[in-house]
């Protein structure tokens, strides 16, 4: 955050719908893209299918992420829900180096994922 800008706060949650309308209902946003994300993982024990709900909601310049696991490869996420149906904030994060061609990068354009040589990964990075 403090090299470039800070662009997401990303939260878990059990219930994506519900934290939505949540949000929705009480900010001036600007858009929400919803989907669900289903790969493959490789584990220690193999490949695994590794599935996430998602939700980008844009107010202003920022962008909140909610994420409901569904079935997790490796538990990134499920290890941080609440007890409810409540967001709870998930810290993570990542170093832009150049912050004008990250900004410049078409937010629904498949990149290369830099985990697997020819895998594609979905990139969803500035304002709608």
């Amino acid at each position: 955050m403090l090299e470039g800008q800070h662009y997401q706060n990303a939260y878990v949650t059990r219930n994506i719908d519900k934290a939505v309308r949540r949000v929705t209902a009480r900010a001036d946003v600007r858009s929400v893209v919803p989907f669900e994300a289903t790969t493959e993982v490789l584990t220690a024990i193999g490949r695994r299918p590794h599935n996430i709900k998602l939700a980008f909601i844009w107010i202003g310049d920022l962008q909140y992420e909610f994420i409901e696991p569904i079935a997790e490869a490796v538990p990134m996420f499920a290890p941080m829900l609440p007890d409810d149906d409540l967001p709870r904030f998930h810290p993570s994060g990542a170093r832009v180096p150049d912050w004008d061609t990250f900004n410049a990068l078409d937010p629904f354009f498949p990149q290369q994922s830099r985990n697997t040589p020819g895998e594609r990964a979905p990139f969803i990075a500035r304002a709608l």
